[in-house]
């Protein structure tokens, strides 16, 4: 496993756990908390709650060789899941470092959806 240092918290992505989320297909991320390590696409979401002035959205690899420098896709919409058409902030930049920042942000779910073409990557959300 990846050292998780310059991350801070990570936690790992479970369904079924009682008190997690009902939403299996889009569970809770915490804020400032990592995923790490992820090698499919993931759907997910983070509660932002009033008052907050910025969310950011970031994506970093464990992967970055020349052999795979990996390459995800970040998309984030509010009240619903976003798609390749419908989002408020996307990030389609080469490579597995992927930023998505919207300045305030109305409260409530702010829906996270990743696309990953090759690599392996860590996505982590936090609100101020």
């Amino acid at each position: 496993m990846p050292s998780s240092a310059s991350w801070g918290n990570t936690v790992t992505l479970v369904t079924g756990v009682d008190g997690w989320d009902d939403d299996v297909t889009h569970p809770f991320l915490l804020n400032g908390a990592a995923l790490v390590d992820l090698s499919e696409n993931v759907g997910l979401k983070i509660a932002v709650p009033e008052g907050a002035t910025k969310l950011t959205v970031t994506t970093q690899g464990p992967t970055g060789t020349s052999r795979d420098p990996g390459d995800v896709d970040l998309y984030i919409l509010n009240l619903k899941p976003p798609s390749t058409t419908k989002y408020t902030c996307k990030s389609e930049y080469v490579g597995i470092k992927q930023v998505c920042t919207i300045t305030n942000p109305p409260p409530g779910s702010w829906y996270i959806q990743t696309y990953l073409t090759s690599g392996t990557y860590d996505v982590k959300a936090t609100y101020e």
